[in-house]
């Protein structure tokens, strides 16, 4: 009985300690993750899947929430920042409520994702379904 009791605190200590022990290389990248899945979210909106709209919403999500809070904690350095963080989160970032700066987040790059064709026109049905396709955004 003593034994599983020690193997099981020192199990919670270490899941415990890996999480919060993230690098902040780890966590810049969760940021990135983010912008590419609030991208490829526009891309699914702009293609009529509303399916994939939501589940890449919801990626987009979990990973900005933690990529906000990280940064806004200070746990992120900032050449990780310059090398792993599309522009469009950075000017994003402030110390507004987490749940604030995501919506920011996720609404410039669905935006983005709007325009990609480059004539300031939204995306057809078909350029956003080969932009979908190109990006990988299935595979986030």
């Amino acid at each position: 009985m003593l034994r599983a009791l020690i193997l099981s605190a020192t199990l919670c200590l270490y899941c415990t300690t890996s999480a919060v022990a993230q690098s902040s290389e780890a966590l810049a990248l969760q940021g990135s993750k983010a912008w590419g899945a609030f991208r490829c979210a526009g891309l699914a909106k702009s293609m009529s899947d509303m399916d994939e709209h939501l589940r890449l919403t919801s990626v987009g999500y979990k990973n900005a929430s933690a990529f906000v809070e990280a940064y806004q904690q200070g746990r992120i350095q900032q050449g990780d920042i310059e090398r792993h963080i599309a522009s469009g989160v950075i000017l994003e970032l402030s110390n507004e409520p987490v749940d604030f700066v995501v919506a920011r987040i996720a609404l410039t790059a669905e935006e983005n994702a709007q325009f990609l064709a480059g004539n300031g026109q939204p995306l057809t049905n078909l350029q956003a379904s080969v932009a979908f396709t190109n990006q990988n955004c299935r595979h986030l």
